[in-house]
């Protein structure tokens, strides 16, 4: 078996900076959920989590 191993395929394209960008921020997003609780995760329970975090840190630091 001589030549080229697969000859209908030529080499992949590199990707263009916008689909490094999307795999990149697609990777970023948390796997252990599934696509609509994700969604629910990322826009209203992790700016919540953020938001009484901050107020907790503020109000210790505040602390005598």
């Amino acid at each position: 078996m001589t030549g080229e191993q697969n000859p209908g395929r030529r080499r992949a394209r590199p990707l263009t900076r916008r689909e490094r960008t999307a795999k990149r921020r697609a990777s970023e997003q948390p796997m252990w959920l599934p696509q609509p609780w994700r969604f629910i995760w990322s826009w209203l329970v992790r700016p919540i989590v953020v938001l009484v975090l901050k107020i907790l840190n503020a109000a210790a630091s505040v602390w005598p």
